[in-house]
């Protein structure tokens, strides 16, 4: 295994946070969060089978989970995204781009190790420090269009001074504006 011998190179505090952050009974509740019938993402590992072999995975995925926490490692495997153009609803004719929408489907293991993190940030680190306005994740009725609208405020009272503005926009051309 790639990662013997590893743990004992790391720091043992980094162990310490992992496991504070992955234990059996989150794991557990995580994958009980999805639905059983979904599709699966690229590496072909669906709800149902974590759901149904349960007992005999936890401990190993737990582990996994750590692992990928402390040694600040993402597996190949997990990288991977497939996008597939479901039909909107109440769409009659799937003829044209816009009657369809991307969805991306990911591992579900790292859908799970992402609600592990998500939880310890929500009820653990973000209770305990105070965050900063311009902190949009993770705190109630901010939302993406509202950094936007924040972002736009700054650059418009930036050129109504005529203060210099330098700005970097990265738009993925069929989720924030119509195709040319």
């Amino acid at each position: 295994m790639k990662w013997q011998g590893t743990r004992e190179k790391c720091k043992p505090r980094v162990w310490e946070l992992a496991a504070i952050v992955v234990y059996p009974c989150g794991v557990k509740w995580a994958i009980t969060l999805f639905e059983p019938h979904k599709t699966s993402g690229t590496d072909g590992i669906s709800p149902i089978l974590l759901q149904k072999g349960l007992v005999t995975l936890l401990g190993s995925l737990s582990k996994v989970f750590k692992a990928s926490i402390a040694l600040i490692h993402v597996l190949q495997a997990w990288r991977f995204t497939k996008v597939v153009s479901m039909p909107k609803h109440g769409k009659n004719g799937h003829i044209k781009d816009k009657y369809f929408r991307p969805i991306s489907l990911t591992s579900f293991l790292l859908n799970i190790l992402e609600r592990l993190v998500g939880e310890f940030l929500k009820n653990g680190q973000l209770l305990e420090c105070s965050m900063a306005a311009s902190q949009y994740t993770f705190w109630a009725g901010r939302f993406s269009e509202t950094a936007l609208h924040h972002f736009v405020s700054k650059l418009v009272v930036q050129q109504e001074t005529k203060e210099m503005q330098l700005a970097a926009f990265f738009i993925l051309r069929r989720l924030w504006i119509a195709p040319l």
